[in-house]
């Protein structure tokens, strides 16, 4: 397991997983100190942190992102950057024939490069990268068919669904931790879709809900169905799974 061993951060019975999102809901609470409390924080991809601190927190256990060379690349980089103890730990998804094909050909190219005399100075300096197991792969759109009537609720627009990087996070945390708390995985048409990104130009909430948190339709990607996950979060919270603060 990527949490346990005997690599720094390990937990082999994790207390508490923060999974922390995106979300501009973020901006209306102060996590920060909160989020970092936890044995485990999770964040889907590699998000802006600096500047933000006091809403999203300062660590990162664990990243979880989609195995494609371009973004894998992207996290090796990034976690260059970063001081050796704020170093995350990579989770790759693997959510195709082709992810799983360029997850190997990275790790390959990496071996290849760790060997040469000069740019294998960094090969000790690297955080490790995991490739998640295909049953997580497997329980994850299990969850997501059972949450659309076995696949009978589904958008006309594509044909092809897949679990997000953040559906993912969750569900880690979920076989990791004992308590597991979501952290801006609500949504607030009147706050940033991303809490780095820029402000709506038009706020208009629901008057006979107020608090709906359905994703824009500019910012919902179209193989993955965030208004669904949305749904199966709440729906976790309410068997006790779970807590969303926010």
């Amino acid at each position: 397991s990527a949490v346990s061993g005997n690599w720094r951060g390990a937990c082999d019975d994790c207390a508490s997983c923060a999974v922390v999102g995106a979300s501009g809901s973020l901006l209306s609470h102060e996590h920060g100190a909160l989020i970092d409390a936890h044995t485990v924080v999770l964040r889907p991809n590699w998000l802006k942190i600096k500047g933000y601190e006091v809403h999203v927190g300062r660590r990162t256990t664990l990243n979880v992102i989609f195995a494609l060379e371009n973004m894998l690349d992207q996290f090796i980089k990034a976690q260059r950057r970063q001081p050796p103890e704020a170093r995350a730990i990579g989770l790759a998804t693997p959510s195709s024939p082709r992810g799983i094909n360029s997850f190997f050909r990275y790790i390959g190219r990496r071996q290849l490069n760790a060997s040469h005399p000069i740019s294998g100075r960094a090969r000790h300096t690297d955080q490790p990268l995991f490739l998640l197991s295909d049953r997580l792969w497997e329980r994850a759109v299990a969850h997501l068919c059972v949450a659309t009537d076995e696949g009978c609720q589904w958008p006309t627009r594509t044909s092809i669904m897949r679990p997000s990087s953040g559906f993912f996070a969750v569900l880690v945390a979920l076989q990791t931790c004992r308590n597991v708390s979501l952290f801006g995985f609500t949504s607030d048409p009147c706050l940033p879709f991303h809490y780095y990104g820029p402000r709506p130009k038009v706020c208009l909430r629901s008057r006979k809900n107020p608090h709906k948190t359905a994703v824009p339709k500019a910012n919902d990607e179209i193989v993955h169905w965030f208004d669904k996950e949305h749904e199966i979060y709440f729906q976790w919270q309410e068997r006790g799974w779970l807590r969303i603060h926010s």
